[in-house]
């Protein structure tokens, strides 16, 4: 399966934020198990806000600093650090 992982960036307020293209990254997986994996390696560069896998044109895991997110399934692969406590 090949897939990219998108890197956006940081200090943007608005629903359009840029993609930072220098960063995309071409990746190759054998399955969506490996994938997973993958997600829970990629580390966000001090420009970007959060990035995400994209399979086929459309993302499917969006991941920031505190969590990883199925975009697809709409659950969380790693849950977001809760620092309101």
């Amino acid at each position: 399966m090949k897939a990219e992982v998108r890197f956006f960036a940081k200090g943007f307020a608005s629903a359009t934020v840029p993609e930072i293209p220098e960063l995309r990254e071409e990746i190759e997986v054998a399955n969506r198990d490996e994938l997973i994996e993958l997600a829970k390696g990629v580390e966000l560069p001090a420009a970007a806000e959060y990035a995400h896998i994209v399979v086929d044109g459309e993302p499917v895991i969006a991941i920031t600093e505190n969590g990883i997110r199925d975009v697809e399934a709409d659950e969380w692969i790693v849950e977001p650090d809760n620092e309101e406590e």
